[in-house]
């Protein structure tokens, strides 16, 4: 595999993850059921701001060597999500 579409693959992984964290940041501070009271409302507004912000680094990093690839590899790799605890959501 060409070193470049490999660091695709890996840029859009890295991305994946990233964006997966910022979803889990913004559910765990508006959730109800999952939000906790011990972090504050200005601690959650940072921690989601953090977390947009390291996500659409990643995004950026990802599309800029998407560009100079020139095209979406069609042989990389599946990148799974992985699967949602529902638990996560239930009162206890």
């Amino acid at each position: 595999m060409n070193s470049l579409v490999r660091e695709v693959t890996d840029a859009h992984r890295v991305y994946i993850d990233a964006f997966i964290a910022w979803e889990r940041t913004l559910h765990l501070a508006s959730c109800p059921a999952c939000r906790s009271e011990r972090v504050s409302k200005a601690e959650q507004r940072s921690e989601c701001a953090e977390a947009e912000a390291e996500k659409e680094r990643c995004r950026r990093v990802f599309q800029t060597l998407l560009d100079e690839l020139g095209y979406v590899p069609e042989d990389r790799e599946r990148v799974e999500l992985p699967d949602v605890d529902a638990a996560s959501c239930r009162p206890n």
